[in-house]
């Protein structure tokens, strides 16, 4: 009997690691299920780190992966991490990681020392770029409130500007309009005279 591509046939039995799945790079980029595991034997088409290197070579290439690499980590321990290392949760309907996601909480398994420490100097950082961003952001408001005070003062001035020149252009107008049919009908009265 075939089996069905579709990885929605997994998830009648491995619901969790599906869900993980649904929201990893893999599953945007259509890569099922079957594509990386034999079908109920829970194991992988080739080992892990020529499986992920069949699709992430230049992954495996960077600083990051080889100096992992030359310390026999490979990229389950990482990208496939399980909290508890003791509870083989790899095998069974429940397999950790399968949105591939490296976090601190992966990272500090190993270099526990060294992300806590990271951690407080971003955490430094990001206080003082949030105590810089207020200051500027605080800055602006004033420009602006200066620049809307500004325009609330000159408002009755241009105001009036804008009227006063409107109605003498509006009476000039009015007078030429007037004055002109009025040469018209004088010319009309000449010409019965003669």
């Amino acid at each position: 009997m075939p089996i069905p591509v579709d990885c929605g046939i997994c998830a009648t039995c491995h619901e969790f690691t599906y869900s993980e799945w649904q929201i990893s790079g893999h599953a945007k980029g259509n890569v099922s299920c079957i594509n990386c595991h034999l079908a109920h034997v829970q194991g992988t088409r080739l080992p892990t780190d020529e499986l992920c290197g069949a699709c992430h070579q230049e992954r495996l290439d960077s600083f990051a992966h080889t100096s992992h690499y030359d310390q026999d980590v490979t990229c389950i321990d990482c990208h496939m991490h399980a909290p508890d290392p003791d509870s083989n949760q790899v095998m069974g309907t429940g397999a950790a990681g399968h949105n591939f996601f490296v976090g601190t909480e992966t990272c500090a398994h190993c270099h526990e020392e060294t992300v806590h420490v990271k951690r407080e100097a971003v955490a430094e950082q990001v206080s003082g770029t949030d105590r810089l961003v207020s200051l500027v952001a605080k800055e602006k408001v004033i420009r602006l409130e200066q620049q809307v005070k500004g325009l609330q003062e000159n408002f009755v001035s241009i105001l009036g500007i804008g009227l006063g020149v409107g109605g003498f252009m509006g009476v000039a107008g009015l007078l030429v309009v007037t004055r002109y049919p009025g040469r018209k009908q004088k010319k009309t009265v000449k010409e019965k005279k003669v």
